[in-house]
Parts: structure tokens; sequence; C-alpha cells
């Protein structure tokens, strides 16, 4: 296996991996946003609950949409580069 079927394969991992932190993100950020609830000892002002769910999802909306974004790159990267060849 060369150098460019390596990139390729981990290229498509992080494309994946980034598709699905985006798709989960709303459910992810709402679970973390009901953890951090019932740190907090169960009650907690509506706004701020929000803002605690908005925050996790949006941390998980950028993080999946840079993985997906570089993933995708290297991606075509790669695959440019072994048409080259």
């Amino acid at each position: 296996m060369n150098k460019n079927e390596r990139l390729f394969k981990i290229s498509t991992l992080l494309s994946i991996l980034g598709f699905i932190l985006i798709m989960g993100s709303g459910w992810t950020g709402n679970l973390l946003a009901n953890i951090w609830l019932n740190m907090v000892g169960g009650t907690a002002d509506t706004n701020v609950y929000e803002f605690q769910k908005y925050t996790y999802s949006s941390s998980f909306l950028s993080l999946g949409s840079i993985l997906f974004g570089v993933g995708l790159l290297t991606m075509i990267f790669s695959w440019y580069k072994k048409q080259e060849n």
C-alpha cells in the first residue's frame, strides 16, 4: 500500500467521522446539556439551559464541519495525485 492509498483511506475516515458529527450534533448537544443540568442540581434557568444546549450543539457542528471539509479536500487531492500517476 503506497502513501496515496493510505492518505485516501484516512481522508475517507475523516469525512465519515465529520459527517457523523454534523448529523449527531443536535442529539449530542441535547445529551450534554441534560448531563450539565443534572450536575448543577436538576434546576436551572431556561435561558441558561438553552444556551448550554446551543453551545454544545454548535461545538460539535463546527468540529464535524472542519473534519468533513479537511477530509473531502484531502480525498480530492489524493484522488488527483492517483490519477496523475
